[in-house]
């Protein structure tokens, strides 16, 4: 079966949340509302990594990053 995992970077290191692919709508609503949250997406495709703006059903495995803040 099919697996989507986010990965989700904060200052303690990163929360990892995992979904079936029963759960694909839920993954693309916490995709969306990361990204929205103003948070990076990243997948490693073919060795390369890859920023996304939505949600990918072909990507397993997803890294969000927050913005950097300089001061």
């Amino acid at each position: 079966m099919k697996r989507y995992v986010f990965n989700i970077m904060d200052q303690t290191g990163h929360t990892p949340r995992e979904f079936t692919e029963d759960q694909k709508t839920e993954a693309s609503a916490l995709f969306a509302k990361l990204v929205g949250e103003g948070r990076f997406a990243y997948a490693n495709v073919g060795g390369e990594q890859r920023m996304l703006t939505a949600f990918d059903d072909t990507v397993e495995q997803t890294t969000f990053h927050r913005q950097l803040q300089g001061g």
